[in-house]
């Protein structure tokens, strides 16, 4: 490094230029990234405040509020979604999902 440095202006104005164009490069680089960064969390947000909108109008008109359906219906209910799930092969653990989503379904 030091043989380089000592050869001349021009060898030094061509090693600062090069540490220049690269400095550049990952900063413009770097400004992409944060860039998406900025796009994904504002992506965040908007699907958070959806997601807000949708619970306060849940909890306002009571959607998903328990209704009386006898188990043995549920039950019924959930045996042919599995089979429906197993027939077009969705995975055991989504249905197990789908049954614990179920207000006074299976426990």
């Amino acid at each position: 490094m030091k043989s380089c440095l000592n050869s001349g202006k021009e060898t030094r104005s061509e090693l600062c230029d090069l540490v220049a164009k690269f400095m550049a490069a990952h900063l413009e680089e770097n400004n992409k990234n944060v860039g998406r960064l900025v796009d994904a969390l504002r992506e965040r947000d908007k699907a958070r405040k959806e997601l807000e909108e949708i619970r306060q109008q849940v909890d306002t008109r009571n959607v998903y509020a328990p209704v009386n359906v006898p188990p043995k219906d549920v039950a019924m209910a959930a045996v042919e979604l599995h089979c429906q799930m197993r027939l077009h092969g969705v995975d055991g653990l989504f249905f197990g999902g789908l049954l614990a989503s179920i207000p006074g379904g299976i426990k």
